[in-house]
C-alpha cells in the first residue's frame, strides 16, 4: 500500500492559475468559499493553500472553462 503525498502549490502557481483564468482574487475567493484576505495570503505565500483547495479550484476552473467554451 502506498500513500501519495502531494506538495502544496507555490504562491506562483496559485497566482498563475488565477491570471490564466482571467479572474480577480475576489472571484477565486468566492469560488473557494474563503475571504479575499485568505486568497491574498495564499497568492503572496504568507500561508499555504491546502491541497484539497488546490484540487477544488482546479476542478471549478475546469468547469468554468467548459461552460465558457460551450457558450462560444
Amino acid at each position: 500500500m502506498s500513500i501519495e503525498i502531494k506538495k502544496a502549490p507555490s504562491h506562483h502557481e496559485i497566482k498563475g492559475v488565477r491570471l490564466r483564468a482571467n479572474l480577480s482574487q475576489q472571484d477565486c475567493a468566492n469560488f473557494m468559499g474563503v475571504t479575499h484576505r485568505t486568497w491574498q495570503r495564499w497568492e503572496r505565500g504568507d500561508s499555504p493553500m491546502p491541497n484539497y483547495g488546490w484540487e477544488y479550484i482546479g476542478t471549478k476552473l475546469s468547469e468554468l472553462n467548459q461552460r465558457t467554451t460551450r457558450q462560444s
